[in-house]
Parts: structure tokens; C-alpha cells; sequence
């Protein structure tokens, strides 16, 4: 499946989302800014949405931690099933 939206920068965080995309799912990255009033800060986003079930995944990371991207695709690992610790 492809991936929408921008790339990754981080390679591990790519890597991770071109695994899960690997297994069957539409993955989506997003970038969003703070809301308007400020309920929400910047983060990054990303999407798994599984093609033949319609089952969603969604995971995030504030934008302005270093590792956003590295997080919010482990997080995203994590909830479609992908160990990582093994």
C-alpha cells in the first residue's frame, strides 16, 4: 500500500511506516499546527487504516520533541500488532 501525505524525515520512523504499509494498510502522515485556541499543540500524525476491514490506527507525537516522528511511528507499530522488542 502507499503512503500519503509528507515524508518522514527520520529513517527508522520511514522504515517502520513502509512496514506497516508492507502488511496490507493505507498509511497517512500528517502534520498538524497548534488548534486556533490553542487546545492542542503542533504534532505530527499518522494514519493506518487497514484496506480490507476498515479498521483505524492512529498514533502522534508532539511536534516539538526531536524523536515526533520516531515516536508517533513506534506508537503506530505498536497498536497494528508489531513487536518491538523482539
Amino acid at each position: 500500500m502507499p503512503m500519503t501525505g509528507p515524508t518522514p524525515s527520520d529513517p527508522t520512523a520511514l522504515a517502520l511506516l513502509r512496514q506497516i504499509a508492507a502488511l496490507g494498510y493505507r498509511v497517512s502522515c500528517h502534520r498538524l499546527d497548534a488548534s486556533l485556541l490553542r487546545t492542542f499543540p503542533a504534532r505530527v500524525e499518522y494514519h493506518a487504516n487497514d484496506v480490507a476491514t476498515g479498521e483505524q490506527h492512529v498514533a502522534h507525537a508532539p511536534a516539538d520533541e526531536p524523536d515526533a516522528e520516531y515516536r508517533a511511528a513506534c506508537a503506530l507499530a505498536q497498536s497494528v500488532g508489531i513487536d518491538l522488542e523482539g
